[in-house]
């Protein structure tokens, strides 16, 4: 599991700047779910997997600033799924 830091507004209302994400590699992903994906390019993101196409998925970003993206399977170096949430300022007990 990794633990991600939610540093833009592209989630927005869903996960805000200053959440902490716990993210699960070994949770199968279907569609709707909330996911960490790593790119091959180095580009690390969260979004919601909007559904799972021939030789890729496409990805959705909540806040409606970014417009639903395409990526190819041979571009995705892997898709964890988001499992937990941290609020900003509250304990971890």
């Amino acid at each position: 599991m990794a633990g991600v830091r939610v540093l833009s507004q592209s989630m927005a209302p869903l996960f805000t700047p200053g959440m902490i994400l716990i993210a699960a590699p070994d949770h199968p992903i279907a569609a709707g779910d909330a996911a960490y994906v790593h790119l091959t390019s180095g580009e690390h993101l969260v979004a919601t997997v909007a559904e799972a196409r021939g030789g890729g998925w496409m990805l959705a970003f909540t806040s409606g600033t970014k417009p639903p993206r395409f990526v190819a399977a041979d571009d995705v170096e892997g898709m964890d799924r988001i499992v937990w949430v941290k609020l900003p300022g509250s304990s971890s007990r």
